[in-house]
């Protein structure tokens, strides 16, 4: 069958070509007593058409029927329109990918033959809901690198996102993050006689790592996490024994994917979110590749809103990777080794003891993850607002009236940020520059 299929009209087929008034005057002297025949042979109608609209008047439009209806269609356009206003629209291959998990859900199988619908189906669909297609503009590698721009340009749009919301708390703010607990508890510092080659400790250790999905508030409210394992089915064992709330799943890589960053949202964020009142605002990155129909409808029913922080800047504004993870990594390989040490365990650790040792490392961080995420939070400076936090960390950045020696100490600073992470800096005295790691 052609694309675009043209109906050819013939003397055959004109009856069938009536346009709707003569339909709809046709059945007004039905309806006075006419009968069928009469008004068809009347207003020049095809009898049968006449027939069909008096006896069934919710009839399928003409032609091949749509495989989404006209309501799914026009919440799929609607959704469309929401996440380019929240700052990153998505293309024809996401939009199609979005249709079939959509049917999927809704029907518990798809009707594109076990395939994702095609581009005859995404153009008639852009037709139907006039949607068009623009084209990135490209630019060079280095215009992409993280500079004071990219940056300023970020807290032009973020600014504008605070406005819109109003007076927002900051229990109202949320970071969410994906890391990894792996299976190495690290190397151990010792003391040995100087001059010895080798510096040896025999210590299990293996590649394995547990995803899991961490959400903090600028409040310092530290969400319950949600874990995902590689593997194909998850076990009454592997979510026993872990922190209360905690939400389980698996994937085929290990990683976060469409499906469980909505199970994450739904399960997860959601019901830790519903008691605060007006707009709540979650930032993250990345945010394109995890977005579904269902996550940008429940986003829109429970008045959330989303911001991407630029690509590249996690290590300058993401909280939770600024002042969390950082502690938690460390306390996690004590937990380990604290672990290995008792159980005596060789090879791998099973994951049936990954709940309970998740929950050793909870307890462990209680005490100092609160002021770690309002801390985050001010670094990054997202809650208050304020560029200068982040300006100041890039190297290229000047400020006014600033002098050579202390742009040279703010380099300075940055270059050692970036290898270290988090860093509190104090105002230098003379030509020495004096640098405190920050222990969270």
């Amino acid at each position: 069958m052609a694309r675009n299929y043209k109906r050819k009209l013939n003397l055959k087929v004109l009856y069938g070509t009536s346009s709707k008034e003569d339909i709809k005057k046709a059945i007004e002297d039905h309806s006075k007593g006419m009968s069928i025949r009469k008004a068809a042979d009347k207003h020049k109608v095809k009898k049968s058409t006449l027939h069909d609209h008096i006896r069934k008047p919710t009839l399928k439009k003409f032609g091949g029927q749509t495989i989404i209806s006209k309501a799914d269609e026009v919440l799929i356009a609607q959704m469309l329109e929401a996440v380019a206003d929240w700052g990153f629209p998505i293309g024809r291959l996401e939009v199609r990918i979005m249709a079939f998990n959509f049917l999927k859900n809704r029907n518990g199988l798809n009707s594109f033959n076990l395939q994702i619908p095609g581009n005859d189906w995404l153009n008639s669909f852009m037709k139907r809901n006039n949607i068009s297609g623009r084209n990135a503009s490209n630019i060079k590698q280095s215009r992409s690198k993280l500079g004071v721009e990219m940056i300023s340009n970020f807290f032009d749009e973020f600014e504008k996102t605070y406005e819109s919301l109003g007076d927002i708390q900051p229990s109202n703010v949320f970071n969410f993050d994906e890391t990894n607990l792996s299976d190495d508890p690290g190397k151990k510092f010792v003391l040995v006689r100087r001059g010895r080659r080798r510096v040896e400790n025999v210590q299990e250790h293996s590649k394995t790592s547990i995803s899991l999905m961490w959400c903090g508030s600028a409040s310092g409210v530290l969400q319950p996490p949600m874990v995902v394992y590689k593997a194909s089915n998850v076990y009454k064992g592997w979510v026993t024994g872990g922190p209360q709330g905690t939400i389980y799943s698996c994937t085929k890589s290990g990683w976060f994917d469409m499906e469980t960053f909505a199970k994450w949202f739904e399960t997860c964020f959601l019901p830790n979110v519903q008691h605060l009142n007006g707009p709540k605002l979650l930032l993250g990155d990345n945010l394109a590749s995890h977005f579904n129909l269902d996550v940008i409808k429940l986003a829109k029913e429970h008045n959330v809103y989303f911001a991407m922080l630029p690509p590249n800047a996690t290590h300058l504004m993401q909280p939770l990777d600024v002042s969390v993870f950082g502690p938690m990594k460390r306390c996690w390989k004590h937990v380990l080794y604290e672990w290995r040490k008792q159980s005596r365990k060789t090879g791998c650790f099973p994951k049936e003891h990954f709940p309970a040792l998740l929950k050793s490392l909870s307890i462990k961080l209680q005490e100092t993850v609160c002021q770690n995420l309002v801390s985050g939070f001010i670094t990054c400076g997202l809650y208050p607002i304020n560029r200068i936090k982040v300006l100041k960390r890039i190297p290229e950045y000047k400020e006014p009236g600033a002098s050579t020696a202390s742009i040279l100490n703010d380099s300075v600073t940055t270059l050692l940020m970036s290898h270290r992470g988090a860093y509190e800096t104090k105002k230098p005295r003379g030509n020495k520059l004096n640098i405190a790691s920050g222990e969270f």
